[in-house]
């Protein structure tokens, strides 16, 4: 294996960590996260928790921090 693949390998893995919710996979896994954890939550309620948190932290953003800070507001 080449320096080339090793550095894609981490290229990837330090991606797959960090969510940018202008791709919409990351977005759809969020909010099928969030509805089955608050399956009493309309979709509405939860993009507004999603917006409200993509204010709160600035990109990069990592995907744990992300979805600890949208349970939180989201249980306001």
């Amino acid at each position: 294996m080449g320096w080339e693949n090793v550095e894609k390998k981490v290229h990837n893995k330090i991606h797959y960590q960090l969510i940018s919710l202008t791709r919409p996979n990351d977005l759809d896994y969020i909010f099928h996260v969030i509805t089955k954890e608050f399956p009493e939550l309309n979709g509405e309620e939860i993009y507004k928790g999603i917006f409200k948190c993509c204010c709160k932290i600035t990109p990069p953003r990592h995907l744990d921090v992300f979805m600890r800070m949208l349970r939180q507001i989201i249980n306001l």
